[in-house]
């Protein structure tokens, strides 16, 4: 879906745990994980722009078999 930025502010919208903005929706979750995967993660993350984030979505991507390779 293509969007266009209209440069005004516009609200995020909040409901049933999703986050939906103009151009993303995301899921925020907090969980504990265990010390031997936060050191590789924390490791890891540096090449993918130091973002944690983006090493866990694309780990779990894999996981599920949702990358295209």
């Amino acid at each position: 879906m293509n969007k266009t930025n209209t440069n005004t502010r516009n609200k995020r919208i909040q409901k049933d745990g999703w986050n939906t903005g103009v151009f993303t929706t995301k899921m925020r979750t907090s969980i504990y994980i265990d010390e031997d995967l936060g050191k590789v993660l924390k490791k890891k993350s540096k090449e993918f722009g130091g973002i944690m984030t983006r090493c866990i979505n694309q780990s779990l991507r894999e996981h599920f078999g949702m990358v295209v390779r």
